[in-house]
């Protein structure tokens, strides 16, 4: 390596705080900046290869890699294919710029194991990179106490991104000293926001089954109706039923456990047990609806010669063949937009708050189709099973 000077250019690295909330990956990227500004590196010295560098730090090859990445992007450093990666420009070591300056935001979410929020992710991680913004990742695994436990803990934030679980998270986040920006759903109009047109996409699903025939739609949701992408849908819903001169119908409106299960069955019983039963659902996700088609399907029930199903995000797959009708939303462009906001706010904090309300599209699957008679509707589980029972067999009380 090219470099000035006798002593060895990779003395024992500077420890990475494992404990820390800065990414790892972040805090290689500062170690190596600091040292090619400290051991006065020279413009086309090459630089120790990946495998090398993940040795000297303890780290793995993709966490070196998201660092390398990060200098080459602000122009210090440069790959050239077949050979390895060299040094562009040494930074001056006062340059305010330099990547260890960079803005460090803290992204809440849900989780991170849903479809849904990991499409989002996709887009927040791409704009941050291209900002020059570092992301802090946290989620709620969809507890409260844990919700407001990282909103406490944001004070090396510039900021916050948060995808709320429930509306009880204002508290909390008068304790986050930089802006908030919330995604999906908002808690209040006093902070940016981006999310879509529930009430539209709504409002079109609906419409959809109803010109289908289906004259009792029930609308099934997990989440609080408190909840502003909760609300919203359920007046889209309503809107709907209105102008197709349907009536609304309190007990067509049902909640599950998000962990489904044995609550989708209870929902299910009650609303095929009722005496002019639905023929139709709109889940107010594609993980409700899933669990909604697969549990009518374990019931020996039709989807859709018997009964249609139908979600909202257009991204879930169906344990069968074939597609489930849903509304089709933006996910990487809201997670774009989210960081646009938050970066626009750090530029700008006195201007107005931004909402930005995407648009959606219907998705039209597999699993919608025309009503059946209403004579035909299907029954409770135990109706169900009962006719499925085999001959013979005794029922036990």
């Amino acid at each position: 390596m090219q470099h000035t000077g006798n002593r060895d250019p990779w003395p024992v690295p500077a420890e990475l705080d494992r404990h820390s909330p800065v990414p790892l990956y972040h805090q290689l990227e500062r170690a190596l900046l600091e040292f090619i500004v400290g051991s006065q590196m020279v413009a086309d010295a090459r630089f120790p290869s990946e495998s090398e560098l993940s040795a000297r730090f303890g780290v793995t090859r993709p966490t070196v890699r998201q660092a390398l990445e990060r200098l080459v992007q602000v122009g210090v450093l440069r790959r050239e294919r077949g050979r390895g990666t060299y040094v562009a420009t040494v930074p001056d070591a006062q340059h305010d710029s330099t990547p260890a300056q960079a803005p460090i935001v803290k992204v809440i979410m849900p989780s991170l194991t849903d479809l849904i929020h990991l499409r989002v992710l996709a887009g927040v991680v791409d704009e941050a990179h291209r900002q020059g913004i570092q992301v802090l990742l946290a989620h709620s695994d969809n507890r409260r106490s844990a919700q407001e436990r990282e909103l406490t803990a944001t004070a090396d934030c510039a900021g916050v991104a948060l995808w709320p679980i429930n509306d009880t998270a204002s508290t909390a986040l008068e304790q986050v000293r930089g802006p908030v920006v919330f995604l999906d759903r908002y808690l209040d109009d006093r902070h940016d926001r981006v999310g879509v047109d529930d009430i539209g996409g709504a409002d079109a699903l609906t419409t959809h089954l109803a010109a289908y025939g289906h004259r009792r739609i029930a609308f099934i949701h997990a989440e609080p109706r408190q909840l502003s992408s909760i609300r919203l849908r359920l007046q889209g819903y309503r809107n709907s039923l209105q102008r197709n001169g349907l009536t609304y119908d309190k007990s067509l409106i049902a909640r599950v456990s998000t962990a489904g299960g044995e609550s989708i069955e209870r929902a299910l019983d009650t609303l095929l047990a009722l005496p002019d039963p639905p023929t139709a659902a709109f889940c107010v996700n594609d993980v409700v609806a899933i669990q909604v088609f697969t549990a009518l399907r374990n019931r020996g029930i039709d989807i859709p010669g018997q009964f249609s199903v139908a979600g909202f995000d257009a991204l879930e797959v169906l344990p069968d063949p074939g597609t489930l009708t849903s509304v089709q939303r933006a996910t990487e462009q809201m997670g774009r937009l989210a960081i646009e906001l938050l970066a626009g706010r750090l530029r700008e904090p006195a201007s107005p708050p931004r909402h930005i309300e995407l648009p959606t599209t219907l998705a039209i699957g597999d699993t919608t189709g025309p009503a059946r008679p209403a004579a035909t509707t299907p029954r409770s589980r135990a109706g169900a099973t009962a006719r499925r029972r085999p001959a013979g067999s005794k029922s036990v009380s």
